[in-house]
């Protein structure tokens, strides 16, 4: 006849203690080896998103509309100009994938990375002649000239609305509601116009934006949800 092992109920409980006090240990180090895949993820994706900028931007004498309205037949999202040309079709390379994006916004073009909004409070910074308003479009409408940017210029964010959701607007101005968020341990990979993408801070932004015009602010929410906003 077969022995049979019993574990008594104090060696049960000490081998679920000892279970759970590893998972409190390894859970950390694993979460936080997720967020450097979902950060190498987003860098990747701000990296082609800016390259299909500059490709189209080749192929239009240098110039993109990053946001538009009616007037403009590809209205609105500087994604939805991509997709509607051809130059971008998946919207996975478009977003953060620390930022949820629900079922209903799958499909939605402005549910994406954020570039610059308002024409005169950017264009101190990216250049005069390289952010303009497009043709008869309110201020809030730029067009972006490529070959008229005299130096390596932050183009691309993380950015969301007060709700949450991924925004293709990237605003400065207090009254707004989307601005820059930092999802990947309170840093976020930038994409530049000469194409490269580097991992910044909120602080780190607000340096080089004051180190080309000191009259910007820099807000910028704090979480990845909610609507508690900060200013340097």
């Amino acid at each position: 006849m077969k022995n049979l092992f019993k574990f008594t109920l104090i060696e049960l409980l000490v081998v679920i203690a000892i279970i759970a006090i590893l998972a409190g240990m390894l859970l950390p180090a694993l979460n936080k080896a997720r967020e450097k895949a979902r950060s190498a993820s987003c860098m990747s994706n701000k990296k082609q998103s800016v390259m299909y900028i500059q490709i189209y931007c080749d192929d239009h004498n240098g110039a993109m509309i990053l946001r538009s309205r009616n007037t403009d037949p590809t209205h609105c999202a500087w994604f939805r100009r991509l997709r509607l040309t051809g130059y971008a079709t998946d919207f996975k390379t478009a977003r953060c994938p620390s930022i949820t994006v629900d079922s209903a916004n799958k499909n939605d073009e402005a549910v994406t990375y954020g570039v610059p909004r308002r024409v005169s409070v950017w264009s101190p910074y990216l250049g005069t002649t390289a952010f303009t308003t497009f043709a008869d479009e309110a201020d809030d409408c730029g067009m972006l000239n490529i070959y008229n940017v005299k130096s390596p210029k932050m183009l691309m964010a993380d950015a969301r609305d007060a709700n949450g959701k991924q925004c293709f607007e990237w605003s400065l101005i207090t009254g707004a509601n989307n601005y820059a968020v930092f999802p990947h341990g309170d840093k976020a990979p930038i994409g530049w116009t000469d194409g490269h993408a580097e991992t910044m801070d909120a602080k780190s932004m607000n340096t080089t934006l004051d180190d080309d015009d000191a009259s910007m602010d820099f807000i910028y929410y704090t979480a990845t949800s909610g609507s508690t906003t900060a200013t340097l």
